[in-house]
């Protein structure tokens, strides 16, 4: 035969037939290996064989990378890392030359699911001199496990194992964590002339977004410039660490980007705080019982809260402080950070103009942020049904996510029900009187005043429900009107509706406690005695 056909039959039938047992010459070698290649560009399995053979007559590094890749396309991914591995233990203790061989072992541990196994070999890195091709392998490899660790928390969560799921997600952060402290380069600090405080925040409802928005302007009167990042920038959040003074997380998770952010700051010394206006970070109490949301959302939506509480809750961890607009909200995040301290940063808002007098009405305004149900049942809704049976004057208006049952349909020609809108205070401000109600939950209770906030603005009076976060910084019966229970509620209700120079005195004492504790300047100092405390502490 031609040699060409010879060859031609060989690839196509005769390696397959007596491969193994032909006498090869002197570059057998090389020869196998060119057969190998062919079949790996044709997709034949017998590619696997002719790197075999090839490497037990010349067991090169390059020939064995061969073969682990080779078996990788072919699923066989324990083989593969074992090869890898072996491969990586056999080079110069610099690890020069390892590039192929670190790449092939890592995509078969995560094929493999080998994360004890992949982590150990990547901590090995932080013997040599990293290089950027490191630094991506670390990070890729993170991803890949967290992602692994995700779903198998989701698969707990599916079958009401949420302490397990938590758990779970727990250590996965750690491990995340662990691994990038030991691989990651910190870099050095150089402070910036400018001092600035780097901020992440991403996918903020209304309220926290109003709130960063005056953080940013607070922060700025007392010489510090904000730079907000979100998810899509997080490495240039990393990456401006150096020279921050301080960083923080609004309301984040703990993705593997993140606790990549956080591990290196923490090995700079840069002091980090998690924000939060509302206990999205403890599962005791977030997310409300699904039950509560009347049916609403499904049941993968549902597991997405629970899944978000466990992240919260992880980067509040890996964070040093808390920050919050309550006391009460703040000894919750103290339970959690690594310092056991948080600093609390009043809601602060401006006095604005209040509408006109509607005529001898009287116009309660009721608003929501989550959806909530009123009726017969409920403190708000007894008070309210009360009220708009005996006094015909009594006006009612809506906003948000309230619910009102059938009870209210008698009334309905005095009832205006706006829905979310984007504005609250501005559907707050041609009313008399503010209802507040709250759940009695403990996650409520820890909520800041911002529903006061939106009234005492334009001198409006509030009745809400009892909280000790409203206790805080209220007087009851002087700046806010407290009620706890049905009976209460119908009986502050009613004497507030009867009594309009009540009203106004309530209303004027709430425009004043405004202009004192939740002043701008007032907000703007606590701010900087958070600064003062962030910067006297001790390096880590």
């Amino acid at each position: 035969m031609h040699r060409w056909a010879a060859l031609a039959d060989f690839l196509r039938e005769g390696f397959a037939a007596a491969g193994e047992r032909l006498p090869y010459g002197e570059d057998a070698a090389s020869f196998l290996i060119a057969v190998g290649d062919r079949f790996t560009r044709l997709g034949r399995q017998e590619a696997i064989r002719a790197y075999e053979l090839a490497a037990a007559l010349e067991p090169s590094a390059s020939t064995q990378v061969r073969l682990a890749e080779a078996y990788g396309r072919a699923g066989a991914w324990s083989a593969a890392l074992d090869l890898y591995d072996t491969l990586l233990d056999d080079l110069p203790a610099d690890g020069a030359g390892d590039d192929a061989a670190l790449r092939g072992f890592v995509a078969a541990a995560v094929a493999r699911g080998a994360w004890p196994r992949l982590f150990g070999r990547l901590r090995g890195l932080a013997s040599r001199v990293p290089t950027p091709a490191d630094d991506a392998l670390v990070r890729d490899a993170t991803e890949h496990f967290f992602a692994e660790r995700g779903r198998a928390a989701r698969s707990l969560y599916g079958d009401g194992r949420r302490e397990e799921g938590d758990a779970l997600l727990a250590q996965a952060v750690r491990d995340v964590a662990e691994l990038s402290a030991a691989c990651l380069p910190a870099g050095a600090r150089a402070p910036s002339p400018e001092p600035f405080v780097a901020v992440l925040a991403d996918g903020l409802p209304e309220r926290a977004r109003r709130r960063l928005g005056r953080s940013v302007e607070l922060l700025g009167r007392i010489g510090y410039a904000v730079r907000v990042f979100d998810l899509a920038t997080v490495r240039a959040f990393e990456d401006a660490l150096p020279a921050a003074t301080a960083a923080i997380l609004v309301r984040m998770p703990a993705w593997p980007t993140v606790v990549q952010a956080l591990v290196r700051a923490r090995r700079l010394g840069v002091p980090t705080l998690y924000e939060t206006d509302e206990m999205t970070f403890d599962p005791r109490h977030a997310p409300p019982p699904r039950a509560a949301f009347e049916g609403r959302i499904g049941e993968r939506a549902y597991e997405d809260l629970v899944f978000g509480v466990a992240l919260y809750r992880g980067a509040a961890a890996l964070c040093d402080h808390g920050l919050a607009p309550t006391r009460a909200l703040a000894g919750h995040l103290d339970r959690i950070v690594a310092t056991g301290r948080s600093f609390v940063v009043r809601d602060a808002a401006e006095p604005g103009e209040r509408s006109g007098a509607a005529g001898d009405a009287i116009r309660l305004f009721l608003s929501t942020p989550q959806s909530r149900i009123v009726g017969p049942a409920d403190p708000v809704g007894a008070a309210l049904l009360h009220v708009l049976e005996r006094e015909k004057r009594v006006r009612l208006t809506t906003a948000g996510f309230v619910l009102l049952d059938d009870a209210f349909a008698p009334f309905a020609d005095r009832i205006t029900r706006r829905g979310p809108v984007p504005d609250g205070e501005e559907a707050v401000r041609d009313s008399d009187l503010n209802l507040v109600p709250v759940d009695g939950s403990e996650a409520e209770s820890c909520l800041g005043p911002t529903g006061w906030l939106s009234a005492a603005r334009f001198g409006i009076p509030t009745l809400a429900g009892d909280t000790p976060a409203l206790r805080e910084t209220l007087r009851d019966g002087v700046e806010i009107r407290l009620a706890a229970g049905a009976a209460a509620w119908i009986a502050a209700l009613g004497d507030l509706v009867a009594a309009p120079d009540r009203r106004a005195a309530l209303g004027a004492a709430a425009a004043q406690r405004l202009r004192t504790a939740h002043a701008p300047e007032a907000a703007a100092a606590d701010y900087r005695t958070m600064i003062d405390a962030l910067r006297s502490r001790r390096p880590r």
